[in-house]
């Protein structure tokens, strides 16, 4: 149903029982017949269309538009997205191809290791090399065949498959191959092209609306997901909202200290504070409850204080929604995690600790609840349990990079650690080479410890997915003061400055350091 769904028939209006009986599920017509309905026969099933023999299998429509996988070995179920093969999108990316999966034999009668296509193309996908040179060759055979009946006409530049490939993994087509790297920026304006395109199913809009958030250091993606906060599809309003706590995010820790911290730390606070609240006050009246939850938990860390009257009634609501399908849910782990962060954004600690115990008894290796139990017991000065805990997610989760980044935290508060803190925080970039802050934590570990040269990699590492995080500037500001590089330092100020205009003390610093470096003003 889900792929279905994502069809283009599902989008112009067919529906199961046009193709179903609905009671026996049966179809109303066999073979191609039940395609020719609708489909003109003279154009389609032909040999001109479809360049296979009209008895053998590559004449049936749903060999190439709706090819099969077994489930669970035995279950074996066609394809309802009901899509053009494109061979050249398997080259490219690896993608399953119904010319590849049919023609499978043709590699199967030299090697009978895999039980079938999918079986080869999950090992591919898993690493082993010969299952890739066969996928690889097969790919490419049927690439060729394509491209000498159809030419290059499957192979639009504007198909959705590339933006999103490229929103993934940063590289667009050049050719038969990937770019190394594509601009950011650039990725960003075909994902707003992308979206435009009226024939996009909500599915792979709502996919590309959640990738923004993989580009919040690009302001037009930021733009762009606060168009989709009233997109008509509920799917993209839940990950548009989605994305607000990558945008603006706020920590757990910061929130229960507010209002407490430093005037500069509460600034930063309540600017995110408000846009969150903005982008969420509308959601919580949302006709679907999926959005209406979504933007409940999201903005379930901002104090009341920042919404309206009307807002808050709402949020209260859909807060109480929120939490009773989490209850519905709460045999399972995650659940209980949820009902443990709705708790911790409002400031019940105590509940929120009862709530991650009590997921740690469903499963004692529930590594999200080990971390989020860990960071209460800091907060709460109980290092001894929260060093178990994360000692014991890192055994259980050693592909984790959080588990590495916070226990990296909890040691770099003891200064007789701090060697061991920053080896732990380099582990954690390296697993997680685009989190941000952990890369700002490891830059600042090993600059306390006088290493120079790493401390500026990684805190340069933190600014360049973060352009515009005032922490990450800060934090280069006073790398390049306490090495009494004046120009260095006042290149980052400036760039705080724009960002926080308003700020006295910013101004004040920056005169002084222009002083010092004999720097003229504007």
């Amino acid at each position: 149903y889900g792929s279905f769904l994502q069809s283009l028939m599902y989008r112009k209006g067919v529906r199961c029982s046009d193709c179903h009986e609905p009671h026996s599920a049966r179809l109303r017509l066999p073979g191609n017949q039940l395609c020719l309905k609708c489909h003109a026969p003279g154009k389609y099933d032909t040999t001109n269309h479809h360049h296979h023999h009209p008895q053998g299998p590559g004449g049936r429509c749903v060999e190439c538009h709706m090819p099969s996988r077994s489930y669970m070995v035995i279950d074996p179920r066609r394809d309802h997205s009901i899509r053009v093969p494109r061979p050249h999108l398997s080259v490219l990316y690896g993608t399953p191809n119904a010319c590849s999966q049919c023609h499978w034999g043709r590699e199967h009668k030299l090697e009978t290791r895999w039980r079938d296509y999918h079986h080869c193309l999950d090992s591919a996908r898993a690493g082993d090399q010969q299952a890739q040179e066969i996928i690889h060759r097969l790919d490419r055979w049927a690439l060729e065949w394509t491209r000498r009946w159809y030419g290059r006409k499957l192979e639009d530049p504007a198909h959705w498959t590339y933006t999103l490939a490229a929103a993934r993994t940063g590289r667009l087509p050049q050719g038969d191959q990937l770019q190394k790297e594509t601009d950011a920026a650039a990725v960003v304006s075909r994902m707003r092209r992308c979206l435009r395109q009226e024939e996009l199913g909500p599915m792979v809009r709502a996919s590309l609306v959640a990738l923004l958030a993989r580009f919040a250091q690009v302001p037009e993606a930021v733009e762009l997901n606060q168009e989709h906060l009233k997109d008509p599809e509920p799917l993209v309003r839940r990950a548009a909202v989605s994305n607000l706590e990558v945008f603006y995010p706020i920590r757990a820790q910061q929130r229960w200290q507010y209002p407490d911290l430093d005037p500069w730390s509460v600034r930063v606070l309540e600017r995110r504070f408000r846009r969150v609240a903005e982008g969420t006050g509308e959601l919580f009246r949302d006709p679907v409850l999926a959005v209406r939850s979504e933007a409940a938990r999201v903005a379930s860390i901002v104090p009341p204080g920042f919404f309206t009257a009307r807002d808050r009634r709402a949020l209260a609501q859909a807060i109480k929604e929120y939490r009773q399908t989490q209850l519905f849910l709460a045999d399972r782990p995650g659940a209980r995690l949820n009902l443990g962060v709705l708790a911790s954004n409002q400031g019940d600690l105590e509940e929120a600790k009862r709530q991650y115990r009590l997921a740690l008894k469903l499963d004692p290796h529930f590594v999200p609840a080990m971390i989020n139990l860990a960071l209460l017991a800091n907060f709460q000065g109980d290092n001894t349990l929260a060093e178990k805990l994360l000692r014991q997610a890192t055994r259980d989760a050693p592909q984790f990079a959080d588990a590495y980044y916070y226990l990296g935290l909890l040691l770099a508060e003891d200064s007789s650690r701090l060697e061991e803190a920053a080896q732990l925080l380099q582990k954690a970039v390296e697993l997680a080479p685009e989190h941000a802050r952990a890369h700002y934590n490891c830059g600042l570990a090993w600059q306390q410890l006088g290493r120079w040269d790493r401390a500026q990699w990684h805190l340069l590492q933190a600014h360049r997915l973060q352009p515009e995080n005032l922490d990450f500037l800060n934090a280069l500001v006073h790398f390049h003061l306490q090495r009494r590089q004046w120009t260095q330092a006042i290149k980052y100020l400036e760039q705080m400055i724009r960002l926080a205009p308003g700020d006295p003390q910013l101004k004040q610093l920056l005169q002084q350091l222009r002083h010092r470096a004999e720097v003229p003003g504007p």
